[in-house]
């Protein structure tokens, strides 16, 4: 086979959480935005931080570390940042959602000697695909399409 790759790699993005990582694939982020564009929503989920105008359409911002049962504050903070996700190409443009991030996302390059990380058991992983070892750190790659489905208008 001409080209045949001994492994695989993938450049990914982590989102530092306030007690959880997010590992994304980079292609799945759109842009990073301050959280000052953040309009706070002060009923809802503890999950639900609020919504996020981005090009003009209002993007809702979760927070993923509430989603898994992490207990966190769902104020501002300094340094906090959203990232704006592209939609999923089975749900269409209007699929968009954003993650908060409690500080800047780095870029790291995954390959197949990641190791899968078991979950602790005290987190809800209904919205969690897998944990993976990052340097040490647990990262939960979450289940997007989930994460949409707690949504019923998008």
């Amino acid at each position: 086979m001409i080209g045949q790759l001994d492994s695989l790699s993938v450049h990914c993005v982590m989102v530092p959480g306030s007690q959880i990582n997010v590992l994304l694939p980079g292609v799945a982020i759109d842009e990073i935005v301050d959280n000052k564009k953040i309009s706070h929503e002060p009923a809802g989920a503890d999950w639900f931080v609020g919504f996020v105008e981005w090009r003009g359409v209002s993007v809702p911002v979760v927070s993923f570390d509430a989603m898994l049962g992490a207990s966190v504050a769902n104020s501002k903070k300094k340094g906090q940042r959203v990232l704006v996700l592209n939609p999923l190409p089975e749900r269409g443009e209007a699929s968009r959602l954003a993650i908060l991030s409690e500080g800047n996302p780095k870029t790291v390059t995954i390959d197949d000697a990641a190791v899968e990380m078991e979950l602790p058991t005290d987190l809800d992983i209904r919205f969690a695909v897998m944990g993976v070892n990052v340097k040490g750190r647990l990262a939960v790659i979450p289940d997007i399409s989930a994460l949409l489905d707690t949504f019923p208008t998008l």
